[in-house]
C-alpha cells in the first residue's frame, strides 16, 4: 500500500513514557484526527525518554518476564474514535529496549499483546470495530501489554529506550 502525506489536525494525543529499571507507570494513548483515503496518521513515542521511579517499569522482574504467566505488564491504554467513512487499520511497530552500558550495547527483546493476542512489530495491532459507520471509543479501546521474549539477565539502567509507533491507516 502506498502511503501519502497527511493533512491532519490532531485534537488530542497522549502517550506512554515508560520503562527503565524500576517503578510503575501507566498513561493513555488517544488517536484523534482526520485520516483521508489512502492516508495515515503516525505517532511515535520513545519509551524511556523520561525515565524515573514514577514513569518506568522493571525490565528484570514481574509480569514482563517470559517465565511469568499471563500476557505481560500493562504499559498503557489506547482508544480510537472516528466519524469518517474510511475503513481504518491500526498498526504497530516497535524496537527492542536498548542502552549502552559500560561501552556495551544491550538489547532486550519483547512482544506486544493487545489484551487478546500477541502482535508482532509491523502487524495490525487490533481490528477496529465500525458500528453504523462510526468508530466509537467504547468499541475501540483497550490496554497494551509487553512481555520479554527471553530470560537473560541484563545490567540495570535507567537508560533503556524503545520506540513504539502506532499508525492509523485507511484501506
Amino acid at each position: 500500500m502506498k502511503k501519502l502525506a497527511v493533512t491532519l489536525i490532531i485534537v488530542s494525543v497522549s502517550f506512554f513514557t515508560l520503562f527503565a529499571a524500576s517503578g510503575v507507570g501507566v498513561t493513555s494513548l488517544n488517536l484523534k484526527g482526520s485520516v483521508s483515503p489512502k492516508s495515515f496518521l503516525e505517532i511515535t513515542q520513545t519509551l524511556g525518554a523520561t525515565p524515573g521511579a514514577l514513569t518506568s517499569i522493571p525490565l528484570d522482574e514481574g509480569e514482563i518476564l517470559s517465565t511469568e504467566s499471563g500476557i505481560g505488564v500493562n504499559v498503557g491504554d489506547w482508544s480510537v474514535s472516528s466519524n469518517g467513512s474510511s475503513n481504518l487499520i491500526l498498526k504497530i511497530t516497535y524496537t527492542p529496549f536498548t542502552a549502552t552500558i559500560s561501552s556495551v550495547l544491550q538489547s532486550i527483546d519483547y512482544i506486544v499483546n493487545n489484551g487478546t493476542s500477541w502482535v508482532n512489530s509491523g502487524d495490525e495491532f487490533i481490528p477496529l470495530v465500525k458500528t453504523t459507520g462510526y468508530y466509537t471509543e467504547a468499541n475501540n479501546s483497550g490496554s497494551i501489554y509487553l512481555k520479554r521474549t527471553d530470560n537473560a539477565s541484563y545490567p540495570p539502567s535507567y537508560s533503556y529506550v524503545a520506540n513504539v509507533t502506532f499508525s492509523l491507516e485507511t484501506e
